[in-house]
């Protein structure tokens, strides 16, 4: 009976220490989610994070003073494949060169927006923008922002933009271009970056799904084009 009364007196006691342990772990959890929700609060201000964007935007352009990168465009509709290799070079003052190697586009463009390699800042007067939540991209902790066309002209993107958590550079780019240029009737996209040299964020992947309509026939196709070999100095 003795043994018994013991063990019974062991159980109660373990009991209310294991008690007072789950009301104290209780008690540490509600705390650390209550600071956690003022961490998120912090990292969630949208004024934030887009002026941390366009500092991020203002310190790239300011520190590249040289770039040169590979660019390799493979374009497919229907059953025809065509391709093109070119160097992409930006020495500022200069506006960005873009030199065909060779082609059988046919029509290669040679204008290339530097935004498009490096990001673009967030300007309240083209768009409105709302945080999504967090996500990883390509291995990377990332905001998730959308962004929505004010009315205007200019080709605007209406879709998502990822942007590092670390230092706000661009991670990745999804969405519709809004008016787009004539014939095509519609052109969805999608840019992949990944950090560069200099630890800068530079295009990696970008990915075109377009629609044309020329008289009474509607041309469907798709572009993917890579960078690689980037040569970048900044200051």
């Amino acid at each position: 009976m003795g043994i018994r009364r013991l063990t019974i007196d062991g159980i109660c006691r373990t009991g209310r220490r294991a008690l007072l342990n789950g009301l104290l772990l209780c008690l540490l959890c509600g705390r650390a989610l209550a600071q956690g929700d003022k961490d998120i609060d912090k990292a969630i201000s949208i004024d934030k994070i887009i002026s941390e964007v366009n500092q991020y935007q203002e310190r790239a352009r300011k520190q590249v003073q040289n770039l040169k990168v590979i660019q390799l465009v493979v374009q497919a509709s229907g059953q025809e494949e065509r391709k093109e290799q070119a160097v992409v070079v930006y020495h500022p003052p200069s506006d960005v060169k873009r030199e065909v190697q060779w082609s059988n586009i046919g029509h290669p463009s040679n204008g290339f927006p530097l935004k498009h390699i490096l990001g673009f800042p967030l300007q309240k007067t083209d768009y409105e923008v709302s945080l999504v939540g967090n996500e990883t991209v390509g291995g990377h902790a990332a905001y998730k922002l959308q962004l929505k066309p004010k009315p205007g002209d200019e080709r605007r993107i209406d879709g998502f933009l990822w942007v590092s958590t670390s230092d706000y550079g661009p991670v990745k780019v999804e969405g519709a271009m809004t008016t787009p240029p004539f014939p095509i009737k519609s052109l969805k996209m999608a840019w992949d970056y990944a950090p560069g040299p200099s630890g800068l964020w530079v295009l990696k992947r970008d990915f075109t799904d377009a629609v044309a309509k020329i008289v009474f026939k509607t041309i469907k196709g798709q572009s993917v084009a890579t960078y690689d070999h980037y040569e970048l100095n900044t200051e």
